[in-house]
C-alpha cells in the first residue's frame, strides 16, 4: 500500500517535468549510492531553486524517485518537503500544499519527527502568506512541540517568532508579545544579531497599538543593534514602524525623518514594497495633520508602484486615503473618480458601503453647486441695491435744485421709496426662500446618508453652535463625535474614516478638552445638550 502511495505521489506531484540537469550533476551521481544520490539531489534542488525553478524541480523529482525506488521513505519525505518549498517560493500554493501533505503522511506513519518539524514550519509559512493565520499558527505549534521535546532552542526561537508574527496579523498583540519575547531571549543568549533585529522589529510592531513607549524602546534597540550605517530591508521596516510610533506621539518632524530614511533604504535595495510603505505612511501622516494637498503628492507617487506590485489590498487602502484627501480639499470630482476606482477593486462585501459614500459625495457636489448659485444671486442683488442707492442720492440732490417744484419732487420721492421698500421686502422674502431650500437640501442629505427622517429645520446650525465654543471643534472632530454618538467603537470609527485607532483616540482627547469633559459619556451628553450632534 505504501509503495502504491509513493507511486501515486510521484505521478501527481512529480510528473510532466523535462528540464535537463547539468552534466556536472549527472557526473557527480555516477559513484553515489541510492541514499547518497537522494540526499545529493535534494540538496542541489534546494541550492538552485532561487535561480532556476525548472532545474530545481527536476532535481527534486529525480531525488524523490530514487528514494521511492529504494524504499528510502525518510529521504522521500525530506525530498517532498524541499519540493514544497520550491513551489511555495514561486507561489504555486496548491502544488506546495500537496507536497507537504504527502510528506506529513510519511512522517506520521514512520515517526520522522525532525522532518515533520520542518514540514510543519513550511506549511505554516504558506498559510501565513495566504493570510490564513489560524492555520499558520496551528502548523507552527506542531513544529514547536517537537522542538521543545528535542530541546532545540534555536528552532524553538524560530517557531515562537513565527507564531508571534502570526498573532500580530490577527491583532492579538498580548499573545504576539509573549511569543516574540520568548524568541528574543533565546536569540540574545545565542547572540544571533540578524534574528534579534527581526524579532525586535516584530515586538515594536506588536507594541505599536498597545504601548508606544515600549514600541519605541524595542525599535530603537533594534536600530542600535544594526548600526547607523546599516541599509538593510529590516532597518527600513524598523524606521517605518518607529516613524508611525512618533507620529502617534505627535512628533511629526522625527516621524517624517524616519520615513525618509526608510524610503532611501528601499530605493537603494530595490525594495518596491518598502518604497510603497514609506510613501503611504508619509501621506497618511500629512492627512492626519491636515496637510491634504501635500499628502496627495506622496499618494500619487505611490499609486503607480502599488498598481505595478499587484497588491490589491494596498491599492484599496491607498485609494481610500486619496478619496479622503480630495474630499478635504473640496475636489469632489476627483474624490468621486477615485471612489469609483475603489469600487471596481473592492469585493461585494464593501460595495454597499462604497455606494453610500458615492451618494454622499454626489450630495456634497450638488450642495456645493447650489451654494454657488445662491452666492451668485446674492452678488447680483448687492450690485442692484448699490445702484438703487446711487439713484436715490441723485434724486435727493436734484430736489434741492428745483425748489419751485419741491412739493412735487417730495411726493415723487416718497412714492419711489415706497416702491423700493416693497422691492426690498420681496428680495428678503426670496432670500428666506433660498435659505429654506438650503435647509431642505441639508435635510435631504441627512435622510440619504443616515436613513432617518429629515430633521425639522432650525434657525441656528451646528456650525453656529460650534462657534460659541472658546475652541471650536474641527470638521474631523465633529465627524468623530457624530460616529461615537452613533454607537461606533474606536476601531469602527478608525475603519470608516481611514485612520488608525490611535488617531481616533487623539481626536477624542481634543474633543474632551474643548468640551471641558472627562470621558465619552460626558462628551456625548454635553454635545447633545448643545445640539452639536444629531440624535
Amino acid at each position: 500500500m505504501l509503495k502504491l502511495f509513493a507511486i501515486l505521489s510521484l505521478g501527481m506531484i512529480c510528473g510532466g517535468l523535462s528540464a535537463q540537469l547539468p552534466d556536472s550533476v549527472e557526473l557527480a551521481m555516477d559513484t553515489l549510492s541510492p541514499l547518497e544520490e537522494a540526499q545529493y539531489l535534494k540538496e542541489y534542488a534546494f541550492k538552485i531553486y532561487i535561480y532556476d525553478k525548472d532545474i530545481a524541480l527536476e532535481a527534486s523529482a529525480r531525488g524523490i524517485a530514487v528514494a521511492q525506488k529504494n524504499g528510502l521513505w525518510e529521504k522521500m519525505a525530506d525530498g517532498l518537503n524541499t519540493r514544497g518549498v520550491i513551489y511555495g517560493a514561486y507561489r504555486e500554493m496548491d502544488s506546495s500544499f500537496a507536497c507537504y501533505a504527502k510528506a506529513m503522511q510519511l512522517c506520521d506513519q514512520y515517526g520522522f519527527d525532525q522532518i515533520k518539524m520542518k514540514v510543519g514550519m513550511n506549511t505554516g509559512i504558506n498559510h501565513f502568506y495566504q493570510g490564513d493565520y489560524e492555520e499558520a499558527i496551528k502548523n507552527y505549534h506542531t513544529s514547536l512541540s517537537i522542538l521543545e521535546e528535542k530541546k532545540d532552542s534555536i528552532g524553538m526561537a524560530h517557531a515562537s517568532g513565527n507564531i508571534g508574527l502570526s498573532h500580530i496579523r490577527r491583532e492579538d498583540f498580548p499573545l504576539a508579545i509573549q511569543y516574540l519575547k520568548k524568541a528574543l531571549s533565546i536569540y540574545r543568549a545565542k547572540k544571533m544579531i540578524p534574528s534579534m533585529a527581526r524579532t525586535l522589529n516584530g515586538l515594536g510592531s506588536a507594541y505599536l497599538e498597545e504601548n508606544l513607549d515600549s514600541c519605541i524602546h524595542y525599535l530603537e534597540e533594534g536600530r542600535q543593534l544594526l548600526g547607523e550605517d546599516d541599509r538593510s530591508t529590516i532597518k527600513g521596516l524598523m524606521n517605518v514602524n518607529l516613524g508611525n510610533a512618533y507620529s502617534y506621539k505627535d512628533d511629526y518632524e522625527k516621524a517624517f525623518a524616519l520615513f525618509d530614511q526608510a524610503y532611501e533604504i528601499s530605493l537603494n535595495t530595490g525594495d518596491v514594497a518598502g518604497q510603497i510603505t514609506a510613501l503611504i505612511n508619509m501621506g497618511r501622516v500629512n492627512n492626519d495633520i491636515g496637510s491634504y494637498s501635500k499628502a496627495l503628492t506622496y499618494f500619487l507617487e505611490a499609486l503607480p508602484l502599488v498598481k505595478e506590485s499587484g497588491e490589491l489590498h494596498k491599492e484599496l487602502l491607498l485609494i481610500g486615503m486619496m478619496v479622503r484627501s480630495y474630499e478635504e480639499t473640496s475636489d469632489y470630482q476627483k474624490a468621486l473618480e477615485y471612489q469609483h476606482l475603489q469600487m471596481a477593486l473592492n469585493d461585494s462585501i464593501y460595495n454597499l458601503e462604497s455606494n453610500e459614500h458615492i451618494q454622499e459625495l454626489e450630495a456634497k457636489y450638488e450642495f456645493e453647486k447650489k451654494e454657488k448659485e445662491i452666492a451668485l444671486k446674492e452678488m447680483k442683488l448687492a450690485q442692484s441695491t448699490a445702484q438703487n442707492q446711487r439713484k436715490t442720492i441723485a434724486i435727493i440732490i436734484l430736489t434741492g435744485s428745483f425748489l419751485l417744484i419741491s412739493l412735487l419732487v417730495f411726493m415723487i420721492f416718497r412714492n419711489y421709496r415706497q416702491r423700493q421698500k416693497k422691492k426690498e421686502a420681496l428680495t428678503q422674502e426670496k432670500l428666506r426662500e433660498y435659505a429654506r431650500q438650503i435647509e431642505l437640501l441639508r435635510a435631504s442629505i441627512d435622510l440619504q446618508l443616515n436613513k432617518t427622517e429629515a430633521r425639522i429645520p432650525v434657525d441656528i446650525t451646528q456650525e453656529d453652535l460650534n462657534d460659541y465654543l472658546i475652541d471650536p471643534l474641527t470638521e474631523r472632530e465633529m465627524e468623530v463625535l457624530q460616529k461615537v454618538a452613533a454607537g461606533k467603537t474606536n476601531k469602527q470609527v478608525a475603519e470608516e474614516i481611514f485612520v488608525s485607532v490611535s488617531t481616533v483616540k487623539y481626536h477624542l482627547s481634543n474633543i474632551y478638552l474643548k468640551l471641558d469633559v472627562h470621558n465619552r459619556t460626558e462628551a456625548l451628553a454635553k454635545a447633545s445638550a448643545m445640539r452639536l450632534i444629531t440624535s
